[in-house]
């Protein structure tokens, strides 16, 4: 389950990154154990993609903002959920590159159709004052399906019940081997949060 302290800190950093001009933009999952890595290697896989991805970033666009949490599930197994910051003229370019990253860490460096699901955030490329609110409802709908293995009363204390999906409830048990959450800049992040 994830803890109260994790759920805060991690929408302190989507909170943090939009201040920094680098709200979250695309929602990336890898369903790594349906890949092949086992489930005990899940994190690894993540913070191998993340490196490839924060150094490809640095010189377009500075640093590279991203929150993630991993679960397992019975379709998909041991599979991580991201949200990260992409410049419009970057994207294209990013998920291509994504995939070459993600190959190059699964076992035998093989595609496996499925691996990768990107969905653009609504309203998060076209900011006007119909998209902005279309964006806000989209990104804490995800931050929302993306803390569902946190306690319900700090869903309601966070007010992410608000922009709950349809179906998604709180509270669900999910083991995973590792670390189950993470954000970028951690430091800065888990000092801000205390």
């Amino acid at each position: 389950m994830l803890t109260d302290c994790a759920c805060r800190r991690l929408v302190h950093a989507v909170e943090q990154a939009a201040r920094e001009g680098k709200p979250m933009t695309h929602r990336y999952d890898i369903s790594w154990e349906h890949a092949g890595v086992a489930e005990k290697d899940v994190t690894a896989a993540t913070r191998a993609f993340l490196k490839r991805a924060a150094d490809w970033m640095g010189p377009y666009d500075g640093k590279l903002y991203w929150i993630y949490v991993h679960e397992r599930g019975e379709t998909h197994g041991a599979h991580v959920h991201m949200l990260l910051h992409l410049r419009p003229d970057l994207a294209t370019y990013f998920r291509k590159a994504a995939r070459r990253w993600i190959r190059s860490i699964l076992p035998g460096g093989r595609n496996v159709k499925g691996t990768l699901k990107v969905q653009v955030l609504r309203g998060a490329m076209t900011p006007d004052e119909v998209s902005n609110d279309l964006y806000r409802s989209d990104l804490y709908g995800r931050v929302h399906y993306m803390l569902k293995h946190g306690s319900p009363i700090t869903e309601v204390a966070l007010g992410l019940h608000r922009f709950a999906f349809p179906g998604t409830t709180w509270g669900r048990r999910s083991t995973v081997y590792g670390r189950r959450a993470g954000w970028w800049q951690e430091r800065t992040i888990r000092n801000a949060a205390k």
